[in-house]
């Protein structure tokens, strides 16, 4: 508990402008806890994300090498895992190209829309999310020490990873919307007929 409170208070006292976690920090802890249509292993991981107390290289090489990105030798920083690293753009060019021809209205995935990614139900970002995963998962391998395969069934297991989880998500997403929607449609009508209580 103390640690929570002592990471908001860090947080808050941050300078977030160059990062991606700018302001109305209240708002988005609320969009993460909010979102229903996502199992929480999503929420926690944009929670990390957001809150930059996401397991990165920069806390592994305090005590180990596996810190370091075997891509490209680069420190591998929250920044580096979702966005910047070599493989990591190459994952996110594929995934724009699936997108584009699933969804006429795609819109690329952008590194400074994590902290809102939540926000809907909307199908493309449920996408992000999956893909934001098994990069996860990847850079996790990476840091327990799990040796690596070739560059190409490093993609592929990434590209895989991603199918899964969305394939999972997109079979549970329209009961949880269904959900979502009754209630949001039984509380209008609450509030509107204080008759019914």
């Amino acid at each position: 508990f103390f640690f929570k409170q002592k990471t908001a208070y860090e947080i808050r006292n941050c300078d977030w402008s160059s990062d991606v976690c700018s302001s109305d920090l209240d708002a988005r802890f609320k969009t993460i806890h909010n979102a229903r249509h996502v199992a929480p292993k999503y929420k926690q991981l944009i929670y990390w994300i957001t809150t930059d107390s996401l397991l990165d290289g920069r806390r592994i090489l305090r005590s180990s090498p596996r810190g370091i990105c075997p891509e490209c030798g680069q420190m591998a920083s929250r920044a580096h895992m979702f966005r910047d690293c070599p493989l990591v753009k190459h994952i996110w060019n594929i995934a724009s190209q699936l997108g584009a021809r699933h969804w006429n209205n795609y819109s690329d995935f952008q590194y400074g829309y994590i902290p809102t990614i939540l926000a809907d139900e909307s199908p493309i970002k449920i996408f992000h999310v999956c893909f934001l995963w098994a990069l996860w998962i990847h850079w996790l391998q990476q840091f327990i020490g799990e040796p690596l395969p070739d560059r190409q069934t490093q993609i592929n297991n990434i590209i895989e990873t991603a199918r899964k989880e969305f394939f999972k998500r997109i079979y549970e997403l329209n009961s949880t919307v269904q959900w979502i929607n009754l209630n949001k449609l039984r509380k209008k009508n609450d509030s509107g007929n204080p008759a019914s209580v």
